[in-house]
């Protein structure tokens, strides 16, 4: 704590003010979206593996468009948890 703890938090709001934080969720979204894309590239620069990266990237867009519906749905994926 402290007041130098206390100036520093002001002026971190004061910085991002009118400034919206991304949540947990977009910020997969964005990431997720990202790897589709690079998936996509590389599939384009490299014929004898395209299909195998355009699968990849449609799993990762379909992924990020279930986040984009409803972030704190349960997938219809079935997941091993560890």
């Amino acid at each position: 704590g402290g007041p130098a703890f206390s100036q520093f938090g002001s002026a971190l709001r004061s910085f991002f003010k009118g400034i919206k934080m991304a949540t947990n969720a977009e910020l997969a979204v964005k990431l997720l979206r990202s790897a589709a894309g690079f998936f996509r590239s590389v599939g384009e620069q490299n014929v004898p593996i395209k299909e195998q990266m355009d699968t990849n990237a449609e799993t990762y867009d379909m992924v990020a468009g279930w986040l984009e519906e409803d972030p704190n749905a349960e997938s219809p994926v079935a997941v091993e948890m560890d």
